[in-house]
Formats: structure tokens, sequence, C-alpha cells
């Protein structure tokens, strides 16, 4: 059974800021699957300590006390359970926007499903970068 409510709104009584809260009932258990929008992100305060904005498949945007902002990506390899930092939240060059995270998590579904861990793959990539560049400064010298 899914339940959609529109502007979080029943009744005319608002529940939510968010555009669109989707409601499943499965087994008896409710489970709320929210989708970030760039306005909820922008209006997320800071707090005492920080805490989670999740987008869904494992996607969230950790707010912390000193109001930064910071995607980060759940998943499981294996048996284990891992957690990668993808960026900081922004628009600038050096940030990452909503519609950014989304991709990279795609990008990590995608390398999840081939088998192949996104973290070391990302270790990886960063490894030879500084290979490369060590050779390159070496023939420089």
């Amino acid at each position: 059974m899914l339940i959609v409510l529109i502007d979080g709104k029943i009744d005319g009584k608002m529940l939510f800021d968010f555009s669109v809260l989707i409601f499943t009932v499965n087994s008896g258990v409710h489970m709320a699957k929210e989708k970030l929008t760039e306005l909820a992100i922008k209006q997320a305060k800071s707090k005492n300590k920080q805490y989670k904005l999740s987008d869904g498949g494992g996607l969230f945007l950790l707010v912390h006390p000193n109001g930064s902002k910071y995607w980060r990506v759940d998943y499981r390899f294996g048996d284990k359970r891992k957690s990668s930092s993808l960026g900081v939240y922004g628009s600038k060059k050096s940030e990452m926007p909503l519609v950014k995270a989304r991709k990279v998590q795609a990008q990590y579904k995608s390398m999840l499903q081939d088998g192949i861990d996104p973290i070391e793959a990302k270790r990886q990539k960063k490894q030879l970068y500084f290979k490369e560049k060590q050779k390159k400064e070496s023939r420089d010298a």
C-alpha cells in the first residue's frame, strides 16, 4: 500500500516541510521515505548535535553544529557496512549540490552491482594520481 502526501499536508494541516512524503506499508511496518529538496537543505538549521537528513538509498546530508553540511553515503559491501564521504554541500565549484550527490550515489550503486567497493576504487584512483604526479615531478626535476 502506498500513501503519498503532497506538500506535507493532511486535511489542510502542514505536517512536514518536504514537498513530497511517501509512506509504504510493508508487513505492518511503516517506513517514511523522504526525498530531499534544495529548499529543505538550505533551511536545515544547526543543532547542538550533528544530525542526518536522508535522501534515501543510503544518501544523506550530515548537518554539523557549526552549520556545515556534508554529503555521505552508507552501503554494504560483502558482509560489512561502510560509509563514504562525498563532499561539502553547496553550489560553488568545490562544493556538491543535491543533483551531483545523487549522481555520485548512482555511480556507487552501479559499482556495487559490478562487485566493486566504491571506497577501495576511490583509494586506488587517489594512489594512481599521486604516483603519476610524483613521476611527472621527477621528470621535470
